[in-house]
């Protein structure tokens, strides 16, 4: 079964709902805090400021984003599945969690870098999804709806003593550790709209981080810690960049216009953020300084470009683009320049890129070979590999990198 659609925001609200828990559709929920008015933002390379949003415009992505994670989530649920890395002792040393269902049920399992060593990690006839390696590489935190509802869990790398950190919760997002450890972010819709928290590594402490919004996602926490990015729509009802604090102190909005900004990623540096918009019609990238000024365009073309990803010395940005036909894996300076297609996959929408922590090689998932399946290929598009290789799906709503 083939899929042509990318989840965005693999840590939005909903996306893999446990059965019971579909959230409620837009509009249902508290509207975001009235923000002051501001200039508009200047875009390097974009075209001028028009006066007015096009008819209907902001929706769109609200309605598919509820519309996958309510109805068709248990259906993506069957192809897509998760990805992260992890470290056993030496950043050369990587290992990969994915989620798959080739027992019967969806299940987390873990292989080493090149295929090999395949293992389950969870038994229960429940299902386990988003599995997020803590920086240390000894944890693993996850979601599942083994005890009825879904919730926050962690267990050893090996599978070992699962913890419970929360209680049900109301569609959590992706567990996402703090580059310390000491801490894991998360989405919920436990006040009945959605809203960012954190809380220790072992569950305690757990504090509401911002006020409630009809939905976030994209959350994405800074190289040091400090804040954290997210999506969520504004007044106007178009998907914006915002920054939190950490520790909850305030929240500030970076990218402000008629058009959707979505996909924010951190420089390794933490000094810029690349993110996908679409002032004209189609998505580019776009790169900002972490406080939303000096705003430049990086790509020009009338396709669709998503899922910026930075390479780990900051140097290149690797994303995804539908220019030649079917979506494929580019790579480009981080200035723009140099963009080279690195995937031919015949459209076969390859998707959800990840970088390796030595910046050499380049992780996504591909329906190439008839389902979707786990590869790797090096940075320049050489040496493609097939990792997984059954009749069910191994997939990713992104790979997640913590060494």
């Amino acid at each position: 079964m083939r899929v042509d659609f990318e989840i965005r925001g693999p840590d939005a609200v909903g996306i893999f709902p446990i059965p019971g828990t579909v959230p409620a559709p837009p509009g249902t929920h508290e509207a975001p805090p009235a923000e002051p008015a501001s200039e508009p933002r200047t875009i390097s390379g974009a075209p001028p400021a028009q006066p007015a949003p096009p008819a209907g415009k902001g929706t769109g992505m609200a309605w598919r984003r509820w519309i996958l994670a309510g109805v068709g989530a248990l259906v993506v649920l069957g192809i897509v599945g998760v990805i992260a890395l992890g470290n056993f002792g030496s950043p050369k040393a990587g290992r990969i969690a994915f989620v798959s269902d080739r027992d019967g049920n969806w299940e987390i399992y873990v292989m080493d870098a090149d295929g090999s060593g395949v293992t389950r990690l969870t038994d229960n006839e429940a299902v386990d999804v988003a599995p997020s390696w803590s920086p240390d590489g000894r944890r693993i935190a996850f979601i599942s709806g083994r005890d009825g509802g879904s919730a926050i869990y962690v267990m050893n790398a090996d599978g070992s003593d699962v913890t419970r950190l929360t209680d049900n919760e109301a569609n959590p997002s992706y567990p996402s550790w703090s580059p310390d450890g000491r801490r894991i972010a998360f989405i919920s819709d436990r006040d009945r709209s959605s809203a960012i928290y954190v809380m220790n590594a072992d569950g305690s402490d757990v504090t509401r981080l911002t006020d409630r919004y009809r939905y976030v996602g994209d959350l994405n926490w800074s190289p040091d810690g400090r804040h954290i990015a997210f999506v969520s729509p504004d007044r106007g009802g178009n998907d914006s960049i915002y920054v939190t604090n950490a520790d909850g102190s305030g929240v500030t909005h970076l990218t402000q216009g008629w058009m959707d900004d979505i996909y924010p990623s951190w420089s390794p540096d933490g000094r810029r953020i690349a993110f996908a918009s679409d002032p004209d019609g189609g998505y580019e990238i776009y790169v900002m300084n972490a406080d939303g000024s000096s705003v430049d365009r990086l790509t020009d073309d009338s396709a669709t470009d998503l899922s910026p990803t930075w390479s780990p010395d900051g140097r290149r940005i690797a994303f995804r683009s539908d220019r030649d036909g079917g979506y494929e894996i580019y790579v480009m300076n981080a200035d723009g320049s140099g963009v080279t297609r690195l995937t031919d996959g015949e459209e076969s929408a390859e998707r959800y890129l990840s970088w390796s922590p030595d910046g050499r090689r380049i992780a996504f998932v591909s329906g190439r070979d008839g389902d979707y399946e786990i590869y790797v290929a090096n940075a320049d598009g050489s040496g493609v590999t097939r990792l997984t290789d059954n009749e069910t799906a191994d997939g990713s709503s992104r790979w997640r990198i913590a060494w």
